[in-house]
């Protein structure tokens, strides 16, 4: 992956928007999402909270001007915690997880023998915080599960880099050379069991680019298993 820098930041005029302006305006906001989130809360017929964990398969799309495709895929992993807001034949899954993705690169690595740097295989992993809203839809309940299917978008705050070649890992803070926030949306299908195990398989198909150069885009397979606490 080519090293770009962080996009800069835009400067405003003074007088732009007033800080009362933009108290009031936060306390709006604020005052929207309480009563949104009330609403849904006070409809839900089940809430339930959710331990999870998985495993992500990840790569980032490369889009140029002359080529266009996907890297070779890493493993990687996803933990965190998600709510359970269910309805009649629908549910809501917030969450908030920790999740690693990246691809396999080239590193060129010199030497100070050789004429020119070797070329190595390594692995690059970008570790995000990741805040995915999926609307779920039950497709089918049997007696011991119930199997749904839907998505939603994500948004991800890319907290740092690790980069492993040679045997040596180097890490750095993720806005040196990466875009942050990453957003985009996700597939999703996976079931309920009565025992209160969940098990799902999604698809994080990146949106935001991660590069201020070329187009970078996430791609990630994941499988999670996670844990009901009601």
């Amino acid at each position: 992956m080519a090293n770009v820098k962080a996009p800069g930041s835009f400067l405003y005029p003074d007088n732009f928007l007033s800080s009362k302006t933009q108290t009031s305006s936060m306390k709006k906001l604020y005052l929207i999402l309480a009563l949104l989130l009330a609403t849904v809360f006070s409809y839900a017929q089940t809430i339930n909270f959710c331990a999870k964990a998985g495993i992500n398969f990840s790569t980032l799309y490369l889009n140029t001007p002359n080529s266009a495709g996907n890297g070779q895929y890493i493993a990687g992993f996803n933990a965190g915690a998600i709510v359970d807001i269910g309805f009649a034949n629908f549910l809501i899954q917030p969450g908030l997880l920790y999740s690693v993705k990246g691809q396999k690169v080239e590193v060129f690595i010199g030497d100070g023998n050789q004429q020119g740097p070797s070329v190595v295989s390594g692995t690059e992993r970008l570790n995000y915080l990741e805040l995915p809203v999926n609307f779920l839809y039950v497709i089918k309940e049997i007696k011991f599960a119930k199997v749904y299917v839907g998505g939603g978008p994500y948004v991800g705050y890319g907290l740092s880099v690790s980069v492993s070649a040679d045997g040596k890992t180097t890490s750095y803070s993720f806005n040196k050379f990466q875009s942050n926030p990453d957003y985009g949306l996700n597939a999703l299908l996976g079931a309920e069991f009565k025992n209160r195990i969940l098990v799902d398989a999604g698809y994080g198909f990146g949106l935001g680019n991660v590069s201020d150069g070329n187009t970078l885009q996430n791609r990630v397979i994941s499988v999670s298993v996670g844990y009901m606490i009601k």
